[in-house]
């Protein structure tokens, strides 16, 4: 018998298990910055499984291991509403695109987020796509800031009602979709009748209090597809679609009993109304500066009327809201034209037969219209505040006659009627008006100025300082 041996073949591996550890090491570094990476880094298979992930998207998700997301999907995490985005999305890097994605997530810990991902294929040697890189980052509170910014550009701030940007794009809509549906489309302008009142009164507090309820009234009055704005001030408008004729004069109705109705504000209850101008599409006008600009002026026609009223556009209005233009344009260059004169009514004493007084009455010699009574332009002045230099214009025309005149009549008067509004303007100063009767030489007992009941039933500190 042969004796047994044993063979053995010693192989020096230092080399190999450098070359290990070498490897070890190159991938516990990969690992280190893999993971030290601030945002989100996955690898995913072609196949959507997911392959590889860092801590910091872990942490996005609020899972503890990769087991927990390749057990459920990534799109279990995603907004339902953008997983058939999602995967669109990653259909398309897989064709060997790259590509950027926003969309919503809720962690396992209930938590939404909002993410952005840039995407890109991996290839191999060969170049074949092997799989999908992703890079993600959490952009929550820039879409925060975002949606604050757009609801401030499109919101009012007091009310949270659109605002008159929003308040046009809606409108815009609208009118595309009733023009499609061969539909009536309504605008309602509404104003608040005295609410300055109560803003000067009460204070602008208050005046903020008595809006919101406003707006919340008005809501209640439609349904939640219509459209309800704050233009500004005490103005609202409302966007009425698919509603018949009946139903429009139904919600302006309803409207105006519930704007009626006393505003508790603290310990005070607050009466005001509304004046409301309906103006219909495709009727009225086509495009929406028009129809709000035809609802402008039916609310006008509602005021004038009466106030807590509505009215409807009409085409007198349309020439009437013209002619109104033109004697505005016309009104603020008259001052500089010297179109208007004075002329005096004596008051005569019956007992004596003597004239004690002469009251100054403003007419305007229109250059191509002749004499226009002031019932009709000064309303117009005083709602464009023209009415301060024509008072000015006024008193100082009616103190240069009594000059003139007291010198041979020294008992003579001379009365000036004032619009309440340069005894309520904060900025007209009436020491000008003293100063210009001193210099004149004229006593002041010849100069009357009337005034009318109304402004000392409201007068408040600035005016009664004044007076």
């Amino acid at each position: 018998m042969g004796e047994s041996c044993i063979i053995m073949v010693i192989q020096d591996i230092t080399e190999l298990r450098k070359a290990i550890e070498t490897v070890k090491e190159q991938n516990a570094f990969l690992n280190a910055i893999f993971d030290s990476e601030p945002h989100c880094v996955k690898v995913v298979a072609l196949d959507g499984n997911l392959i590889q992930m860092n801590r910091a998207g872990l942490a996005m998700l609020e899972i503890e291991s990769l087991e927990s997301v390749r057990e459920h999907g990534l799109l279990e995490f995603i907004a339902p509403q953008y997983r058939k985005l999602f995967t669109e999305f990653h259909r398309s890097i897989c064709s060997g695109r790259s590509g950027k994605l926003e969309f919503p997530v809720t962690g396992a810990k209930g938590t939404n987020r909002w993410l952005e991902t840039h995407a890109t294929p991996l290839r191999d040697a060969g170049g074949r796509i092997v799989a999908l890189l992703g890079v993600t980052r959490d952009i929550t509170e820039k879409k925060q800031r975002d949606a604050l910014i757009w609801k401030q550009a499109n919101y009012d701030l007091l009310t949270e009602l659109p605002n008159r940007y929003m308040l046009h794009d809606r409108l815009e809509q609208e009118i595309k979709r009733a023009h499609l549906d061969e539909e009536m489309l309504a605008v309602f302008f509404i104003d608040l009748d005295r609410f300055k009142e109560v803003n000067d009164t009460l204070g602008h507090q208050s005046g903020d209090i008595l809006l919101m309820d406003a707006a919340e009234r008005i809501t209640g009055c439609v349904r939640a597809s219509d459209t309800v704005a704050r233009l500004g001030g005490d103005e609202f408008t409302v966007i009425l679609s698919q509603h018949d004729m009946n139903h429009v004069e139904k919600i302006a109705q309803d409207i105006l009993d519930r704007l009626a109705e006393p505003f508790l504000i603290g310990d005070d209850r607050i009466y005001v109304s509304a004046s409301i101008g309906i103006t219909l599409y495709p009727s009225d006008a086509g495009d929406v500066e028009q129809l709000l600009k035809n609802a402008d002026q039916a609310m006008y026609a509602a005021k004038n009327a009466g106030r807590n009223r509505f009215s409807y556009f009409t085409s007198s209005l349309q020439e009437m809201a013209q002619s109104r233009l033109r004697l505005l344009k016309d009104l603020r260059k008259c001052l500089e034209e010297n179109q208007f004169r004075l002329h005096f009514q004596p008051i005569v004493e019956l007992s004596t037969g003597r004239i004690v007084k002469a009251e100054a009455l403003l007419r305007w010699d229109h250059p191509e219209r002749g004499m226009i009574s002031p019932m009709e332009f000064i309303p117009l002045a005083e709602e464009t505040g023209l009415i301060l230099p024509i008072g000015d214009w006024v008193f100082r025309e009616a103190v240069k006659w009594a000059t003139l005149w007291t010198r041979k009549y020294p008992h003579l008067m001379v009365g000036v009627n004032m619009s309440p509004l340069q005894f309520q303007n904060a900025e007209k100063n009436i020491e000008t008006w003293l100063d210009h009767i001193q210099k004149q030489g004229v006593s002041g007992r010849n100069i009357v100025i009337e005034i009318t009941e109304g402004l000392l039933l409201d007068a408040d500190v600035t005016v009664t300082e004044k007076l």
